[in-house]
């Protein structure tokens, strides 16, 4: 799943059409990715010119709990409170 206005935060357009949509640079219009519509009226996304991954920050949490061995949340935003892993987003723990 792709939240299109974080992309749009990020620098990008979104352009939806009838078969798929496309992701494309604001500032350059340069191409970034594409992506087809299926048959259940889902936007699949099929290409990325640079190899970034888009993920919302949620999944980002998620994905550093699942490299550091499955951490708790507690000893997660300790370690990013203390600067202990280089490149860590900064994580702090969400009640829902």
């Amino acid at each position: 799943m792709l939240s299109v206005s974080q992309i749009c935060d990020r620098g990008h357009d979104v352009i939806f059409k009838k078969y798929g949509c496309e992701i494309r640079r604001t500032n350059s219009g340069k191409l970034v990715a594409v992506g087809t519509r299926t048959s259940k009226n889902l936007y699949t996304l099929i290409e990325t010119s640079n190899g970034s991954c888009l993920l919302g920050k949620e999944d980002e949490d998620w994905l550093w709990h699942k490299r550091l061995g499955h951490i708790s949340f507690n000893n997660l935003v300790k370690i990013c409170s203390k600067g202990a892993i280089r490149d860590i987003p900064s994580i702090k723990k969400t009640t829902k």
